[in-house]
């Protein structure tokens, strides 16, 4: 294996290998990232001092690597190729290992039992000083009996190779030479490593609060002002950079930045993690949702805090959480919503800095409203319409360009719409000037707005016109942004066709969709949730059983099932399940009723059943939602009446229609064809428990009300009246809903 060596000034030598990138055990790849990180921390310390100090997570990490390297060996679950591998790691240890190692001049004068002694070992002849009266520590000694094993001196010998394990157990603790007597690196000569060539006194550490590190001092500052107990690991990661934004060609294009040193150099973060842990003021921990957090202690992480020079650290701790949080969703498409999501938190405890601070001197006014932006697609409405707001307040108050206000201008009037739960609300248009690709792509932004707006009118065929105005910057070069508004002016006509009835033009658009790459994830949750309902009004229920399965598993792996796209998949999952049972009852006498249905489809309402009881439940307090929650929450107590309906359960069906009624009210609807098929539903509850007379009252409302379909809600306007009228038949009373056909493949 090929191998590299590098000098301190010291020119104290150190071996590692670069050819580990092929190893196939998992556990060995992890000792092996361990190994390479030690030996950078005792460079590092080495490098950095006159007389340099090893500091105790050393001796932590090499008996914890070895005891690693023994599990991993003696469970035999190493390829051949692994197991060469593993004897590099062993070769890798040894400038480690030399730490534990003392000159035989150091023992022969050595007291054994003075564990609380820190012996200082000459440079230049290796012989101890005497003092009068024997032995004396230094006034800074730690008297904690804690780690007395721990203290004991330890020096790189000088020039000379100690080849048996004896001789190590001879030099240790006694808990060092345990492991050394039973570890597989014994038959590991100290030839393997390049002979130090000068030997270096390496003093005890001193108390767990003296001497920090400064690297571990201003990490703790750092981590301090944060503000929060559990920090993810990966914003120390991503605010190393590059951070990735939109180029002036719209495509992906890395931008360095500058952090503060401790976060910037990867092995001095990792060092001073290690550091503050083994003095128990970080704990390293997964939490619920996959991801690596840093827990903080904050009583401890203060008694090792720099002198706090607040304006300083608020300008970092901005830097820090604002170069991690990424600039747009689009620019991350699988991994923006949980990066986003754990960063949201240390996001919202450092905004009030910017009154504080003068920022600009630190980042730039547009980086800070392009990650307000981005921040506000999260959370609650009320932390969106806060986040837009200091946007709009920064673009007020510095230079910035007249797109980027135009988008925050935009953004406001989305939120805004969704707040007020008008589909169809009334929208002045806005102009985005347009330069470049980019700007270009951006101004796809408020086609979109426009286009659903009209949408959200019914306006199906203005809606598509206004989609059809696009056209990329140029042509024949469409950038990557481009092609992602592109494909979300896609999914939206794939929804416009949907609502409209045109169920194989909707498929043809949203497959596209699919087609084009690797969309956003919620873009892509959306779509998936679209195609499975149309594939189930076009009859093919089990494919879009299938289709909701396979993307709710998938985006379970990286996301909650309670965001909001894994519940968009699983309402579009329940109706799956609920349309499988309608298309039963709709292709067989639905006279024969719930019961002689087969019993794969009973229990498929089962399934549809408890996800909608589920989906209930986050949807409970109107008062709170969003005008998408709203209608979320009354879709669910929709298919929970059409079930209970479709089971017998004529007492909770009624109660749930007065529910969904209730839902609907909530959603500032203009009363129609929704609350007709609801009445006219009730009606047939009503007529089957005896009550003709309040029967009758429903019809009347129901026609009242009655105008065209709509097919806004799945089967609502296919099977559901259908079924309805074949059981208004069999109680002997007219058929209110016209008999209208629909686009199937069934």
């Amino acid at each position: 294996m090929a191998h590299v060596a590098f000098s301190t000034p010291k020119k104290i030598r150190f071996t590692w290998t670069d050819a580990f990138e092929d190893v196939e055990n998992a556990e060995l790849q992890a000792l092996i990232v361990e190994c390479r990180s030690a030996l950078h921390s005792l460079q590092a310390e080495l490098a950095a001092r006159q007389n340099p100090r090893v500091d105790t997570y050393l001796e932590d990490c090499y008996e914890s690597l070895q005891e690693k390297a023994r599990n991993i060996r003696d469970r035999g679950a190493l390829s051949n190729k692994d197991r060469v591998s593993l004897e590099e790691a062993d070769t890798f240890l040894a400038p480690l290992r030399r730490v534990h190692i003392n000159s035989s001049r150091t023992r022969e004068t050595r007291k054994e039992g003075d564990a609380d002694a820190t012996s200082l070992i000459q440079t230049a002849s290796g012989k101890r000083k005497r003092g009068q009266s024997g032995d004396t520590a230094p006034s800074n000694a730690c008297t904690n009996p804690v780690s007395v094993s721990k203290r004991k001196c330890m020096v790189l010998p000088a020039a000379q190779n100690h080849s048996t394990s004896s001789t190590i157990s001879a030099c240790c603790s006694p808990a060092v030479s345990g492991h050394l007597n039973s570890s597989i690196f014994n038959d590991v000569v100290d030839q393997a490593a390049p002979p130090i060539q000068d030997s270096v006194a390496i003093t005890a550490p001193a108390c767990q609060f003296h001497s920090i590190d400064p690297a571990s001092q201003a990490l703790a500052t750092l981590l301090s002002f944060l503000g929060q107990s559990k920090i993810p690991e990966r914003l120390l990661e991503r605010a190393r950079g590059p951070i990735l934004t939109w180029g002036e060609n719209g495509e992906v294009t890395p931008q360095i930045i500058n952090t503060v040193e401790v976060v910037q150099d990867k092995f001095m973060c990792e060092r001073a993690i290690r550091d503050l842990h083994q003095r128990e003021a970080v704990r390293l921990e997964q939490s619920t949702d996959k991801i690596r957090c840093i827990t903080v202690d904050p009583e401890v992480l203060t008694r090792v805090t720099h002198d706090k020079d607040h304006i300083r650290w608020k300008i970092e701790a901005v830097k820090v959480v604002l170069y991690a949080f990424p600039l747009d969703r689009r620019l991350e498409p699988l991994y923006s919503f949980s990066i986003a999501t754990s960063i949201l938190p240390l996001l919202n405890h450092v905004l009030p800095y910017l009154e504080e601070i003068d920022f600009e001197k630190a980042l730039p006014a547009a980086h800070v409203i392009e990650v307000c932006l981005s921040a506000s697609y999260y959370s609650t409405l009320d932390w969106k319409n806060n986040i837009v707001a200091t946007a709009e307040s920064i673009g007020t108050r510095f230079p910035v360009g007249a797109q980027l206000r135009e988008r925050v201008e935009l953004r406001k009037k989305i939120l805004s719409r969704i707040s007020s739960c008008k589909w169809g609300s009334e929208a002045q248009r806005l102009e985005f000037p347009r330069i470049d690709q980019r700007s270009n792509g951006y101004y796809g932004d408020l086609v979109l707005f426009n286009a659903d707006v009209l949408l959200g009118r019914q306006q199906f065929q203005a809606a598509l016109d206004e989609l059809d105005r696009y056209t990329p910057w140029h042509p024949g070069n469409i950038s990557t942004l481009e092609q992602i508004q592109m494909c979300e002016m896609s999914f939206l006509r794939g929804k416009i066709h949907r609502f409209s009835g045109n169920f194989k033009k909707a498929r043809g658009c949203l497959e596209q969709v699919l087609r084009a790459g690797r969309p956003e994830a919620s873009m892509m949750c959306k779509a998936m949730a679209h195609l499975t309902t149309v594939c189930c009004e076009l009859g093919e229920t089990r494919s879009g059983i299938v289709i909701a399965l396979g993307q709710l598993d998938d985006l379970t792996a990286y996301q909650s099932r309670e965001s909001g796209s894994a519940k968009r998949l699983r309402l579009a999952l329940a109706y799956a399940y609920l349309m499988q049972g309608m298309w039963a009852i709709f292709t067989q006498s639905p006279a024969s009723g719930y019961i002689s249905l087969e019993k794969d489809i009973q229990e498929g309402f089962n399934k549809a059943h408890e996800l909608f009881r589920e989906l209930a439940q986050c949807y409970e307090n109107a008062s709170n939602l969003t005008r998408a929650g709203k209608t979320n929450r009354f879709s669910t107590l929709l298919g929970l009446a059409l079930i209970a309906h479709i089971k017998g359960d004529f007492h909770g069906a009624r109660y749930r229609y007065e529910m969904a009624l209730d839902a609907v009210s909530h959603c500032n609807w203009d009363a129609g064809y929704i609350e007709a098929i609801i009445y006219w539903s009730k009606s047939v509850v009503m007529y089957s428990l005896g009550e003709l007379e309040e029967a009758r009252k429903l019809s009347g409302l129901a026609g009242s009300l009655y105008q065209n379909r709509s097919f806004f809600f799945p089967g609502f306007g296919t099977l559901w009246p259908e079924i309805i009228e074949t059981w208004v038949a069999q109680q002997g009373r007219e058929r209110m809903i016209p008999k209208q056909g629909w686009e199937t493949t069934a």
